[in-house]
């Protein structure tokens, strides 16, 4: 008896530390949706986040288009690990599992699933970038979450476009594709505190 019940808590256990599972991809066989950099070319290089936000779309939107990715940073809860782009090989197209304990309470029970693509290691650093809200939310352990699939009929499209990739390379032609948008990082306080500097050294020399 004793035996047994040692197995059902060491079951209990192993089930409650593998955590919420969520797939994440732009895979789907026929239906796959390529990533596409801002010039039209595949996306070759690049990573792949999933997670939750600590604002809202219309500031999600804003602060991406204003360049503040460093605040864009710091308001977004990364889920698991990344996700490299390039799906066994294939330019553009990417997928994974991810793995994290949800439970009631915590940073992602009950919040909205984002994806988060970008050219760099760092959200800080990129030049490429596409955010999207996918139709779910994540859910408690034991509950499992659908894939995070990147696909027009289960999400919106906060940055980035949506389009039909026409070149022909490697028999690809006229198939539906993310394009990454380019954004410029606004200037760094820094920079900003140096320029105030000479600006007002300028007027107290004056005429």
């Amino acid at each position: 008896m004793l035996t047994r019940c040692f197995g059902a808590c060491w079951c209990l256990l192993l089930a409650t530390a593998s955590g919420a599972t969520i797939t994440v991809t732009n895979f789907d066989g026929a239906d796959s949706h390529l990533l596409t950099r801002d010039d039209g070319s595949l996306f070759f290089n690049g990573l792949v986040w999933i997670g939750a936000f600590d604002i809202d779309n219309s500031a999600i939107r804003d602060t991406a288009n204003d360049g503040q990715l460093l605040h864009l940073e710091t308001q977004f809860r990364q889920f698991g690990k990344s996700v490299v782009v390039n799906f066994n090989g294939l330019p553009s197209l990417y997928q994974d599992v991810v793995t994290q304990t949800v439970v009631a309470g915590d940073d992602f029970a009950g919040r909205a699933i984002y994806t988060v693509i970008a050219d760099q290691g760092l959200l800080r650093d990129a030049e490429q970038l596409l955010i999207f809200q996918h139709d779910q939310v994540f859910l408690e352990d034991p509950l499992r979450n659908a894939p995070a699939l990147l696909d027009n009929e289960s999400g919106e499209l906060l940055v980035g476009e949506f389009d039909r990739y026409r070149r022909s390379l490697d028999q690809i032609m006229d198939q539906p594709a993310y394009t990454l948008v380019r954004v410029i990082p606004e200037p760094a306080a820094s920079l900003m505190l140096l320029l105030g500097l000479v600006v007002l050294s300028l007027r107290r020399r004056g005429p």
